[in-house]
């Protein structure tokens, strides 16, 4: 608390001002020598400060940005407060994961709720915290198990583990450990996603043929096999791979490339597989859903005409 004739030190503010883009809790204001009337007074409609929380206020009277809401948020959580879920993952670079609100946990012990754009879940398993861009993130199995629990459609769930092993380069061992921790209500399609990403799963269009397979019950493939032919030259990674017959799975779909450059990488590397001799069965996500009796038909159908002809000399990665 200052001291009743401590006065204002404006550096210090400046200071705080630009190192936490205008975002201030009480507490700083009052050690800085601000007393609480005069936050109230440039508070006050038409002034040139705003609240943001309870207890944050900011140094200016616009539109928040997102990153002064993340460090709002995080100022008025706590010192310990990590943001997770959703909000991590964004930060990390997830393009999938967006959220109005900010996602924070805090120790058990703290009792602060949510409040405004603020989630906070309280949480006796508080990670390490991962900085980046100044921020307090969890690290990002954490933070991915933490969005699945609050997240309803199994589709959803899968991009989101998919992405977070493609694009973030999340190890799905450490996804599995998470779990594992963790606590089991709300985490079933978590479970079910991760299953399907251990046995080489990486994206929901290929989730869902797996299940139309075993529903057809036809055999599964492996799942991204790196291809080579006779010569040592590389094909390509394929979706699913029967090796003993030589069939390739194509997941044929834009929705499922980042950018129009992978879709004609895929074609071309469907071409080269076909050159080398194996069958290719292309499909489109889309299919796939509308009628998953048929795909499963067709992969059934493509496998027994495999084998009725001499294998090529193609070889899978060991």
């Amino acid at each position: 608390m200052p001291r009743p004739s401590q006065r204002v030190d404006t550096v210090a503010l400046d200071l705080l001002i630009q190192r936490d883009d205008g975002v201030m809790s009480h507490a700083e204001l009052q050690e800085l020598g601000v007393p609480l009337s005069s936050v109230g007074h440039k508070c006050r409609p038409g002034g040139p400060w705003q609240r943001g929380l309870p207890g944050i206020v900011l140094a200016h009277n616009g539109r928040l940005t997102r990153r002064q809401q993340l460090v709002a948020a995080l100022k008025y959580a706590g010192p310990d407060a990590v943001l997770t879920g959703a909000t991590a993952l964004e930060t990390y670079g997830a393009r999938s994961r967006a959220a109005a609100s900010v996602h924070v946990l805090v120790p058990q012990t703290q009792h602060r709720s949510s409040s405004g754009f603020v989630v906070v879940e309280r949480t006796w398993r508080l990670p390490v915290a991962v900085q980046q861009a100044r921020l307090p993130l969890a690290p990002v199995a954490r933070a991915v198990i933490d969005e699945a629990r609050r997240t309803k459609g199994l589709d959803d769930v899968r991009a989101l583990v998919a992405e977070s092993v493609q694009r973030l380069r999340c190890d799905p061992l450490d996804l599995a450990r998470e779990l594992a921790a963790g606590q089991r209500r709300g985490s079933a399609l978590a479970r079910m996603a991760l299953e399907e990403v251990l046995v080489g799963v990486r994206s929901s269009a290929e989730a869902d043929a797996r299940s139309a397979l075993l529903a057809g019950g036809v055999r599964l493939p492996e799942w991204n096999v790196a291809l080579y032919d006779a010569h040592g030259e590389f094909l390509g990674v394929v979706d699913g791979w029967y090796d003993d017959v030589a069939v390739a799975l194509e997941i044929d779909s834009m929705e499922f490339h980042f950018t129009a450059a992978d879709y004609k990488r895929t074609q071309r590397r469907q071409a080269k597989l076909a050159s080398a001799g194996a069958l290719v069965v292309p499909v489109a996500p889309g299919d796939v859903r509308r009628d998953r009796a048929s795909f499963a038909r067709l992969v059934g159908e493509t496998l027994e005409r495999a084998a009725g002809r001499p294998r090529p000399d193609i070889r899978r990665a060991p």
